[in-house]
């Protein structure tokens, strides 16, 4: 999956990928980010296979930490910030995460060893060692909300990924058309929005906070005018009224 990001780097660099009000990553910057990043994972001795748990709010930055992860072997294990302490500990032991990214020096206590985003893009002296991603390399664990009592990690492998973003013909996203990014990356709603839209050279446009309202939802819509965007149907309903 992370080769199609790359593809469209190179193809079209000065396109712009993801953008959060005024700031704004083009492809080239987008992936410089990345293998900036993936080099930092790479220094932390994280390797092909490693699950790396990402606790970040919605930005330009977390887009850029996600495909890093990626482009160091890894998978990513996206974690909401608003979760209870106990919840985000049960997610890190049953994902088998080895280092949990987040700015938060409070994460320190979650029982992973946590490295901040600006510490990453400081630890890159030999830049990253990992390969392109098999298709039967894992691209991220999500979990489910734990209506049954405890939450259960969904993995999914690049090859599904890859299946998902470019198999069916209603998602007929193209370049330049641009996508809200409206879902917690802790929810599998977000993998529609991120990466189906920088596999087919879209523009990902991010809500600003983590937290929705139709007010809010409306306004956002209002000023970026998307072609693309998911929204659950009660959701839907909501801001039609």
């Amino acid at each position: 999956m992370p080769e199609q990001v790359l593809a469209w780097a190179t193809r079209n660099a000065d396109a712009v990928a993801v953008s959060q009000g005024v700031v704004k990553l083009t492809y080239g910057q987008l992936t410089a980010r990345a293998e900036e990043i993936a080099a930092g994972l790479t220094a932390q001795g994280i390797t092909r296979g490693d699950h790396v748990a990402v606790a970040l709010p919605r930005s330009p930055d977390l887009i850029a930490v996600l495909l890093g992860v990626w482009l160091s072997g890894a998978a990513y294990v996206p974690i909401d910030r608003r979760y209870p302490v106990p919840r985000r500990r049960v997610i890190l032991e049953d994902s088998g995460a080895t280092l949990l990214i987040s700015d938060e020096p409070g994460d320190d206590e979650l029982g992973v060893p946590r490295v901040s985003v600006e510490a990453l893009g400081k630890s890159a002296p030999g830049g990253r060692t990992a390969g392109p991603a098999e298709p039967e390399d894992l691209a991220y664990v999500i979990f489910t909300s734990g209506s049954t009592g405890r939450p259960k990690g969904v993995m999914v492998e690049h090859r599904n990924l890859t299946d998902f973003v470019t198999a069916d013909a209603r998602l007929d996203i193209l370049p330049g058309q641009s996508v809200a990014q409206l879902a917690p990356v802790s929810f599998d709603a977000s993998v529609f929005e991120i990466w189906t839209a920088l596999a087919h050279g879209a523009h990902v446009v991010l809500l600003q906070g983590d937290d929705i309202s139709a007010d809010v939802l409306g306004k956002f819509l209002r000023e970026v005018e998307p072609e693309w965007l998911f929204l659950t149907s009660g959701l839907f309903h909501l801001l039609v009224e």
